[in-house]
């Protein structure tokens, strides 16, 4: 999978659920997404940067993570 579909996965997954138990306007609602997904990441980069200070080749895995992140804010 690649960082972009990742970021529209997670944006995606997180849309669905607020438009089914959210009452936001509809603008509100990719913006919102978006929100969540970014901490979800942020989440998954603090835990793994802690997980993996003595494993360099888990180099790649942040990377990824990172990218995604990216892909997540051009949504």
């Amino acid at each position: 999978m690649t960082t972009g579909e990742k970021a529209k996965e997670l944006v995606d997954r997180f849309y669905d659920t607020i438009e089914n138990n959210v009452e936001l306007y509809k603008g509100e609602y990719l913006v919102t997404a978006k929100q969540c997904a970014l901490i979800c990441i942020d989440e998954m980069i603090k835990e793994h940067i802690h997980v993996s200070q003595n494993y360099k080749w888990q180099d790649e895995i942040w990377e990824w993570l990172r990218e995604v992140k990216q892909e997540i804010n051009k949504l």
